[in-house]
């Protein structure tokens, strides 16, 4: 048996004109644990609400593997949670997730992302999301897809506004005991309509997947 006939997410593909994203193995893992350990943001800047891409490269590995591991072992139909790795030129460079809460009834989305340093600034990130939204979009009739960014992270708000999302409101959170605002975005269906690129192609959705994915095949 093959590991998409097991669980039927390891066999979607999403291809752009430089990326491929699918969910990849262990060795994939732990060439990312690799890139992020070369760096995601500068000191003292950290952009996520977690700030596990600040320990020690040392341990760094294993406990990105336990998180796959885990998120993995956490879906169910309807709630998932999918964290792509994104290829470019052959070698991990990032992840780009995708997930949703009662998506059947909801057909709504969410986005998060991170990518090494070394590949910053080359419009990838804005190339990944829109992979993913083609995905929520496009292949499983998603209406709405939220996303979030702390104030001054200047790249991920110029992805969003992109890509046709519009402000939607702000949370505060606690992150190294330093208040943080976060701006929500949202992207409703029509305004993805607009932005939409015609180059992406998704495959390996199957009957499986749709289950999964809380959708009628």
């Amino acid at each position: 048996m093959r590991p998409d006939e097991a669980f039927p997410f390891f066999g979607i593909e999403i291809r752009t004109p430089r990326l491929s994203l699918r969910l990849g193995g262990d060795e994939d893992n732990l060439a990312l644990a690799r890139v992020a350990a070369s760096g995601i943001y500068p000191a003292g800047r950290i952009p996520f609400v977690s700030t596990w891409a600040e320990e020690d490269p040392d341990v760094l590995p294993r406990n990105l593997l336990q998180h796959r591991w885990g998120n993995l072992s956490g879906q169910r139909p309807g709630d998932w949670n999918l964290h792509f790795t994104v290829f470019h030129e052959g070698g991990p460079v990032g992840v780009q997730s995708l997930w949703a809460k009662d998506f059947g009834v909801r057909r709504t989305v969410n986005s998060g992302s991170w990518l090494g340093r070394d590949f910053q600034g080359r419009g990838l990130g804005t190339e990944m999301r829109a992979a993913v939204l083609e995905l929520g979009f496009a292949t499983l009739g998603a209406e709405l897809a939220h996303s979030g960014s702390f104030r001054g992270n200047a790249a991920s708000e110029a992805v969003s506004r992109k890509l046709g999302y519009e402000p939607n409101g702000i949370e505060v959170y606690a992150v190294k005991g330093e208040r943080k605002i976060s701006q929500n975005w949202l992207l409703r269906r029509e305004a993805w309509e607009r932005s939409r690129r015609e180059v992406i192609s998704v495959s390996g959705v199957t009957p499986a997947c749709l289950e999964f994915f809380g959708l009628t095949p």
